[in-house]
């Protein structure tokens, strides 16, 4: 028996014997006497021990499926061809080298990566590709639009989605009435707002996106910062009517600094964006949806 070990490394162990000699009877068969010893031997070990080293070539690699213990194998003699089908056989589910338990790596990942097969020999001081480790998955979702945001951002977006979840909120239909009036009376025209309203969020005033754009406006809370001071009190975005009266006053304050189509895209992508990019392709479907919804609001209002 053979430890391997970096050159730095404080590594003790422990080794044990499962029998001291190879089992053998003229009642049974040798094989199948092997083979019951080896399977109950390695059942018995896997709790007991980090690493096993086996040199019983065909029970004990198939054993090594269940045993979830980092597995070295000594192959005696030759590799025949029938062995390959064994190895493609286990190899997603056993770790035959212990080259390194977090790894976790597939047997026939590595053969891949360093081209090799499973009759190739490892020499020390070799150099072996592994993949590169996945990528966490974010715990909430955080891609909007094309755009990541960071993790901070949507933890920040699903607390406030949880939030307006457990509360008692209008309906679509009340929304819409609720961006209708607010407009009149900030002196915004109400089918441009409610066409924001509707391209944004479908009057849905639960909907957190994950760029912590919040309710129907779809008011971040920067730009509700700005809004509080646009009207002169502390706006909250939670809260439907201050929700909309946030996202009519962004709107009105930009469609006083801009032309319309501007305006309407410094909604979406920011107006000092807009005047130093120009719009994006997004932006431009952006305005040229928000002007169809306005054109479908105004025909709706002159029937009333």
């Amino acid at each position: 028996m053979t430890l391997f070990a970096t050159g730095d490394s404080e590594t003790t162990a422990h080794l044990e014997y499962v029998f001291e000699e190879a089992p053998g009877s003229k009642a049974i068969n040798d094989i199948v006497l092997d083979t019951t010893h080896t399977l109950f031997s390695l059942r018995d070990a896997r709790d007991r021990f980090d690493v096993l080293h086996v040199h019983s070539p065909f029970s004990a690699l198939a054993a090594s499926v269940e045993t979830q213990v980092p597995t070295v194998h000594t192959l005696h003699g030759s590799f025949v061809p029938e062995m390959t089908r064994l190895y493609s056989f286990v190899a997603e589910r056993a770790w035959f080298v212990a080259i390194s338990e977090a790894q976790k790596v597939p047997l026939t990942t590595i053969l891949a990566l360093n081209h090799l097969t499973t009759a190739s020999v490892i020499h020390p001081g070799q150099v072996l590709r592994l993949p590169a480790p996945p990528k966490p998955k974010p715990s909430v979702p955080n891609t909007f639009a094309g755009r990541t945001y960071p993790d901070a951002v949507a933890r920040a977006a699903a607390a406030n989605r949880a939030t307006l979840a457990r509360r008692k909120l209008p309906s679509r239909a009340q929304m819409r009435a609720m961006v209708q009036a607010t407009a009149k009376r900030m002196g915004v025209d109400p089918t441009l707002a409610l066409a924001v309203a509707w391209q944004e969020s479908g009057f849905n005033p639960a909907v957190v996106s994950p760029a912590n754009a919040i309710g129907t406006m779809q008011v971040i809370p920067g730009t509700g910062v700005w809004a509080s001071d646009l009207v002169g009190r502390r706006l909250d975005l939670l809260v439907p009517q201050d929700n909309v009266t946030a996202g009519v006053a962004v709107l009105a304050a930009l469609l006083a600094r801009a032309e319309e189509d501007d305006a309407i895209a410094g909604y979406y992508q920011g107006l000092a964006s807009v005047r130093s990019r120009g719009m994006f392709e997004d932006t431009k479907s952006y305005v040229a949806s928000v002007q169809a919804h306005r054109k479908r609001f105004a025909a709706e209002l002159a029937d009333l």
